[in-house]
Order: C-alpha cells, then sequence, then structure tokens
C-alpha cells in the first residue's frame, strides 16, 4: 500500500518549515521514503527551485502521521546558537584563510593551558586565531558564551 510523504525545509535554527516544499508517493517504511526522496525526488526540486536548493536540509514526514514541528533540544539550541556567535566575531575579526574556519572551545598549548574560543581550521580543528579571552575553567569559558548568545 502506497502512502504519502511531505518533504519540510529545515532552517539554519534546526525548525522546520509549516509547510510542505514537496509531496510524494512511496511505498515503504520512512528509510525507504527517504531514500527515494535524496535519489529521486530531491532532482524534481532542483529543476523547480534552482540549483540553490542543494544548500538546504530536509526532513520527510509521513503525510498520515502527526505533522506537528519537533521542538529543538536545549543543547541543539546552545549548539546553534553557539555557532552562530563564533561566526560573527571571526567576520568582525575579517580572519581569513585558504581553509574554511569554525570556531571552537578548546585547551591547549596555543592557548597557555586555559580555555579559549578560537577560530580553528575546519577537519582539522588547528588553532588559527583568538576569539575570546582565556578562562582557567571550561564553565567559565561556557558562562562567557552564554551571555553572548544573550546579547545577540
Amino acid at each position: 500500500m502506497s502512502s504519502n510523504w511531505n518533504v519540510y525545509k529545515l532552517f539554519k535554527s534546526g525548525k522546520r518549515a509549516k509547510a510542505p516544499l514537496h509531496t510524494f508517493t512511496h511505498d515503504g517504511d520512512h528509510p525507504g521514503a527517504v531514500e527515494q526522496f535524496n535519489q529521486l525526488e530531491f532532482e524534481s526540486l532542483v529543476k523547480k527551485y534552482g540549483e540553490r536548493i542543494k544548500k538546504f536540509e530536509f526532513r520527510v514526514v509521513d503525510a498520515s502521521a502527526d505533522q506537528d514541528r519537533i521542538e529543538v533540544s536545549a543543547e541543539e539550541q546552545f549548539s546553534l546558537a553557539r555557532n552562530a556567535v563564533l561566526s560573527s566575531i571571526i567576520r568582525e575579526k575579517k580572519i581569513i584563510t585558504k581553509r574554511s574556519l569554525g570556531g571552537g572551545l578548546i585547551y591547549a598549548k596555543e592557548t597557555g593551558w586555559n580555555w579559549q574560543w578560537a577560530a580553528l581550521e575546519s577537519g582539522t580543528n588547528k588553532f588559527v586565531q583568538s576569539l575570546s579571552e582565556r578562562f582557567k575553567t571550561h564553565r567559565e569559558a561556557i558562562a562567557w558564551m552564554k551571555e553572548k548568545i544573550a546579547a545577540s
């Protein structure tokens, strides 16, 4: 028996769009529907909306199931907000490298064996530049980040 599946766009905040972007029919379970979407249905979205759609993430939901949006956990919310703050600081400092950058909390030789938020090379986590002051404890570094999140 075939069933309909809804495809929702996911925002950077982790929240799902209110209305489905696409609907398709699939005979089978959720993993099979996700596979069908990735292999077949996604191409129709690219044709309809253009190449820029490839940068988004999507969630496939059984159309007969509850369509309520699932809230993001507090840990996921903190992670998303932390990444936004670190990205903002990296842009403000105009850090330019040949490799892509990310941010993170490190405890390393480059920080004098203190905790510090830093710009890091993606993939290698190599220290590039400090983004915060140094902290004696992990707890102090997290508190600093929570203050920055609240101020943003």
